[in-house]
C-alpha cells in the first residue's frame, strides 16, 4: 500500500467543517477572519480522482493546532478498462496498421 501524509501547524479546520470538507463548493469559515481564496472545488476533485484509483483520503484537524491529510492507495491497482461500448468498437474494428503501431 502506498501512503502519503501531509501535515501542517496552521489555523486548522473546525470539526463541523471537517464533515463537509469534500463537498463541492464548500468553503470553511476561517477562525481568524482571513480572506478566502478559491472556489471550494479542490478537495472534491482530489477525492474523486483518488477514489477512481481505488484509494482513500482522510483529514484530521483541530483549530489552532493544524491539519493532517493522509492519502492511501492499494498495493496493486487494477488494470484500467475501457467502457464496454468502446471495447466493442475496438474488437469489431477492421485491422489497421496505424491503429496497431506499425512503422511502415
Amino acid at each position: 500500500m502506498g501512503k502519503i501524509t501531509i501535515q501542517d501547524s496552521g489555523v486548522g479546520i473546525a470539526a463541523d467543517d471537517l464533515e463537509q470538507i469534500f463537498r463541492p463548493f464548500f468553503d470553511t469559515a476561517d477562525p481568524h477572519g482571513a480572506a478566502r481564496i478559491g472556489q471550494g472545488l479542490g478537495l472534491a476533485i482530489v477525492q474523486e480522482l483518488i477514489q477512481q484509483h481505488e484509494g482513500s483520503i482522510t483529514i484530521a484537524s483541530a483549530v489552532d493546532h493544524g491539519t493532517t491529510i493522509t492519502i492511501q492507495f492499494p498495493g496493486s491497482v487494477r488494470q484500467p478498462r475501457l467502457p464496454e461500448h468502446l471495447s466493442a468498437l475496438l474488437v469489431n474494428a477492421p485491422s489497421s496498421a496505424g491503429l496497431h503501431g506499425s512503422t511502415r
